[in-house]
C-alpha cells in the first residue's frame, strides 16, 4: 500500500464502498522501477531489504479497525470470495 489515503475516506464519510488491500511484503511498484532503470539484474548489497516490506509485519487489520471500519482478514480465495458477498450485503463501511 503505498498510502493509507484510499482508506481513510469511507468511514467518515459514510461511503458505501468495499476497499480490498493485499499484502504481499514487498515493493513491486520499486522493483519494477529498478528493472526499467536497469538496476534490477545487479542491484546494490541493500536494495532487496529496501522493497523488502515483511519487517516490521503491516497491520492492515489494526490500521482499519483506527480508521473507524470492519476489517476481515483472509488467507484464501474461498474465504475472500465470501468476505465479498458480505460486503454485498452490509453497507459498507461498516463500524466496528
Amino acid at each position: 500500500m503505498d498510502t493509507t489515503s484510499g482508506l481513510c475516506p469511507p468511514a467518515p464519510e459514510n461511503l458505501d464502498v468495499t476497499t480490498v488491500t493485499a499484502g504481499n511484503g514487498a515493493d513491486d511498484m520499486v522493483r519494477i522501477e529498478l528493472q526499467r532503470l536497469g538496476a534490477g539484474s545487479a542491484p546494490g548489497p541493500t536494495a532487496p531489504d529496501l522493497l523488502d516490506l515483511s519487517r516490521p509485519t503491516q497491520g492492515f487489520v489494526k490500521l482499519a479497525e483506527d480508521i473507524g471500519v470492519a476489517p476481515r482478514r483472509v488467507h484464501t480465495a474461498d474465504e475472500l470470495a465470501l468476505a465479498r458477498r458480505g460486503t454485498l450485503i452490509e453497507p459498507g463501511p461498516a463500524p466496528h
